[in-house]
């Protein structure tokens, strides 16, 4: 079992709220959730396992894409962010429950590797444009973040010499 406090740090390094983790996760109402994260109660180990299974997904991208960072020092990684779970969910392959946690992966590399990272604003109607007959996937989405660059604010003003 998650000890309250615990489950409350955890929830919040996979960028969700508790209403949010809640209704994805907890499969209840935001107060149950709440009772966890306190301590007065025990989260059921059906729920403890769904968020286990989210936090070792969040973990094990974020681990490859250092790797993948850290091997290839050249490399610039363009990451779509989406601003909602209706964006996210548009591509048949996202579980709604790893958007948050897809968030603080791109946080987390933004951060981490400030000269290799960059975080673009995923625009739906504007990505279906360039799609086109193409098969939707997470790295045609890749792609196009990686297109949109020249479009979109940069974070150079972060980037340490």
């Amino acid at each position: 079992m998650i000890p309250g406090i615990e489950l409350k740090a955890l929830r919040k390094s996979l960028f969700f709220g508790t209403r949010e983790a809640a209704s994805l996760i907890g499969v209840t109402n935001e107060s149950q959730w709440l009772k966890w994260e306190s301590g007065a109660q025990e989260m059921p180990e059906a729920v403890a396992q769904a968020f286990c299974y989210v936090l070792d997904w969040r973990n094990e991208m974020l681990e490859k894409a250092r790797k993948l960072l850290r091997d290839n020092p050249d490399l610039v990684l363009h990451m779509p962010w989406y601003d909602s779970l209706d964006d996210w969910i548009s591509c048949a392959d996202h579980n709604p429950q790893l958007w948050r946690p897809d968030q603080s992966i791109c946080s987390t590399l933004l951060v981490e590797f400030p000269k290799s990272v960059y975080v673009v604003r995923f625009n739906l109607p504007q990505y279906a444009i360039w799609l086109g007959s193409q098969q939707d996937d997470r790295n045609k989405r890749v792609l196009w973040a990686s297109m949109q660059l020249d479009k979109a604010p940069t974070n150079q003003n972060l980037k340490s010499e």
